[in-house]
């Protein structure tokens, strides 16, 4: 899942502040911790996305594109020294 994805450490957010009625105004902010920066590109993405609590597991990056996710929720394989695991050909030897 995010097959491209960049870390990032305390990235610049953009935050909505409601004022009034109809009036609000959006405020920068840095979001203290290590975040991972994706573009859902398929419904499986999207769909992970919209389990996520806004401000609490993913933000929005006050410049670029995607959305800014928390390390901690992201579903990263790793093996038992504590590097990323990178698919295997499960086929044999084509």
């Amino acid at each position: 899942m995010f097959l491209f994805r960049k870390l990032e450490e305390d990235p610049l957010t953009i935050h909505r502040k409601d004022l009034h009625e109809n009036k609000f105004v959006y405020s920068v902010q840095v979001a203290k911790g290590a975040y991972y920066r994706v573009v859902p590109s398929n419904m499986k993405e999207i769909n992970f996305m919209l389990l996520l609590q806004k401000h609490a597991e993913y933000e929005v990056p006050a410049h670029g594109d995607g959305l800014l996710v928390t390390a901690r929720v992201l579903p990263l394989p790793t093996k038992k020294n504590g590097t990323r695991k990178t698919p295997q050909n499960t086929r044999g030897n084509l």
